[in-house]
């Protein structure tokens, strides 16, 4: 599918938002040997040896104006190529952006991305995520807005899951204020009470929007469970808490968390619970077609989506709707952008059966996508010098 623009919606108000222009494209470009052709004459052709490192502030941040595409970026991009992750793709994709690429850049590129293709081929970037929302939500209720949307996110706290331009920080622009569900691994530990919380700040004849995303990393040479973080030498676990229990498990063996009653339980409560749903599903996951790691995301993702099911309360709806968005983050190493892969994403609502729109997030989705155009203020803002949340 095409790959499109690293961007996000404008940071809109509360109430009485206005809507960037669309912009449509078609996207059906020219064959792969064209793109490689391409390829091979432009990005080949810069000195590798006088480019600088990748800013990874300035990665997170690059946004690119389809109406300033040149003939040399509209031959780079195929159906064929994006949609099995190709790397050569990506790196003219990048380049034609101004990133520079040495040499172990693009090699982290080739790695990770087959990585990817291997274990979760269906998954997608952040940024795009965002505009296929829009139309997926465009023609239910008014669009989903953000003066009448509530929006809910149950993510880890990693840091590394909330990076400007990472999934949570695109859909807290495009809905409005986050309310976050969420502990360790992405489990919505605010349980029932949350909930209700949550939809006590509903706006009125409003609807809800929740994400429910545990997360995995990938180092640069491919290795699943594992991120690289900035100012380490060497890459750490990616989800930890998850990895941890994994871990535990394996040296000795199964074996029970403390008493719920024991004050051990109490101090660790939200890793306890891991530790018991990694040990409970121990052989699922060592067993998994594409790993452990891969299991043990998949495993995680069940339960807190189940659990998400379970504390949502639709009676609070009022005649609203509430569509509930599943998947898993995937933290890529650098210059790639982090990836999403789509599980779930249903509409629910009071007395009624849910209605699946996952297919609205697949690569036959792409080609009716429309873009909105960050403002000349978003596409300058850094981590630092951000407004404060609303």
């Amino acid at each position: 599918f095409f790959f499109g623009p690293l961007w996000c919606c404008s940071r809109m108000p509360n109430s009485n938002a206005t809507t960037p222009p669309n912009v449509s494209f078609n996207t059906s470009f020219n064959s792969f040997n064209q793109f490689n052709t391409s390829f091979n004459q432009r990005s080949m052709s810069l000195p590798m040896d006088s480019l600088m490192p990748l800013d990874s502030q300035a990665r997170k941040l690059m946004h690119l104006d389809p109406k300033a595409w040149g003939s040399a970026s509209m031959e780079a991009f195929t159906s064929d190529t994006l949609s099995s992750l190709n790397p050569l793709a990506w790196i003219h994709f990048l380049r034609l952006q101004g990133i520079p690429l040495d040499r172990v850049q693009t090699e982290i590129i080739h790695k990770a991305l087959g990585a990817l293709h291997t274990t979760f081929p269906r998954a997608i970037p952040d940024s795009i995520l965002i505009p296929l929302l829009n139309n997926a939500l465009a023609s239910y209720a008014d669009g989903f807005q953000p003066h009448t949307t509530l929006f809910g996110s149950s993510i880890c706290p990693d840091e590394i899951c909330h990076e400007v331009g990472d999934l949570p920080d695109l859909l807290r622009d495009r809905f409005g204020e986050n309310f976050h569900f969420g502990g360790l691994a992405g489990i919505p530990f605010t349980g029932k009470t949350g909930f209700k919380a949550f939809a006590g700040h509903m706006p009125e004849n409003g609807h809800m929007f929740i994400v429910v995303a545990p997360h995995i990393g990938v180092t640069p040479d491919g290795e699943l469970g594992k991120y690289q973080r900035c100012n380490q030498s060497a890459p750490t676990t990616a989800c930890g808490a998850c990895v941890g229990a994994w871990k535990l498990a394996c040296e000795d063996g199964p074996k029970p968390s403390p008493p719920v009653s024991s004050p051990e339980y109490h101090e660790d409560y939200q890793f306890r619970l891991i530790q018991t749903l990694i040990t409970d599903h121990m052989e699922d996951i060592q067993e998994h077609p594409d790993g452990p790691m891969a299991g043990m995301a998949y495993t995680v993702f069940d339960y807190a989506l189940q659990t998400m099911l379970n504390i949502m309360d639709l009676t609070t709806l009022k005649g609203g709707k509430l569509v509930l968005l599943g998947g898993l983050q995937i933290n890529m190493p650098e210059p790639l952008s982090d990836f999403f892969l789509p599980l779930y994403f249903k509409m629910h609502a009071e007395g009624a059966e849910p209605k699946d729109l996952l297919h609205l997030l697949r690569e036959e989705a792409i080609d009716a996508m429309q873009y909105q155009s960050p403002s000349a203020e978003r596409r300058k803002m850094s981590r630092n010098s951000r407004p404060p949340a609303r």
